[in-house]
């Protein structure tokens, strides 16, 4: 049976479950109990103490047991051994400047922009190329519009990833309807058309629906987790969107209008 551990070892032993859940792990008391060699009763102390001094741990249901982790916010993990060329270097450069047209109304923006940072100031080399100049010699068109709020983008995040069902409160603009409590199975997060979009089962209309990220006005987690349908394909759900016809072929498209405006129509 694991023994408490005396308080010189304490602090080792709280290094070692961090390190654990550093890197995106999770484990149920028992597990991280196997793991410290110590009581349930003491990986429960260490958990709140690591949650008092600044480190979010999340907790969920899985399998009838309760699995603990660190929030991704909240892990910093280490990269080491990476040789990169200096071609490489100026590629994620480059790249980042023009995700940037894409990702500016979310989080990710300031996330990637930060992470090349780090990784030109770890390379440590005498570059050819000057990265701060590096928007100024490449343009891309920032396509994307809407404001996404930061909370809500990583709580739609954090549940698409787990397959946990939200809970949202949700101004549609095209039909000019609020809605509150509404329960939806997040399956996908899509820029489409310039749009930040989340295709979600909604529980309400028993069916797939697009949900505009910047419409979500609250997204609340619900502890409650779905299974990911089987037959669901991104492009074909995105096939037959209005927005999502291009190439060369030729469409007819048919637009309906009321009857009292149809002599205003322009053909």
């Amino acid at each position: 049976m694991p023994s408490e551990l005396p308080s010189t070892d304490t602090e080792s032993s709280k290094q070692v479950l961090l390190e654990f859940l550093n890197y995106g792990r999770e484990g149920t008391l028992d597990e991280l109990s196997a793991l410290l060699g110590v009581t349930r009763r003491h990986v429960r102390r260490l958990l709140r103490t690591l949650n008092e001094t600044g480190w979010t741990i999340e907790e969920r249901w899985a399998d009838g047991q309760k699995q603990f982790s660190l929030a991704a916010a909240d892990r910093a993990v280490p990269v080491q051994d990476i040789a990169l060329q200096e071609r490489e270097l100026q590629a994620l450069t480059v790249a980042a400047s023009a995700a940037q047209a894409v990702l500016q109304p979310t989080p990710f923006d300031n996330q990637l922009q930060g992470a090349v940072q780090k990784l030109l100031r770890v390379a440590g080399m005498t570059l050819s190329f000057e990265p701060d100049w590096q928007p100024e010699i490449w343009h891309f068109d920032a396509s994307v519009s809407g404001n996404v709020d930061a909370d809500i983008f990583w709580t739609v995040v954090r549940a698409a990833n787990a397959c946990e069902t939200l809970r949202i409160d949700y101004y549609s603009a095209s039909s000019d309807h609020f809605s509150s409590g509404r329960r939806v199975d997040p399956l996908l997060i899509a820029e489409q058309g310039g749009s930040w979009l989340m295709p979600a089962y909604c529980h309400e209309r028993e069916r797939v629906l697009d949900f505009a990220l910047p419409g979500i006005r609250a997204a609340e987690a619900t502890g409650r987790y779905f299974t990911r349908p089987a037959g669901f394909d991104p492009e074909a759900h995105f096939q037959d969107r209005f927005h999502a016809l291009q190439g060369e072929a030729l469409q007819t498209v048919a637009l309906e209008v009321p009857a009292a405006k149809a002599p205003y129509t322009i053909e």
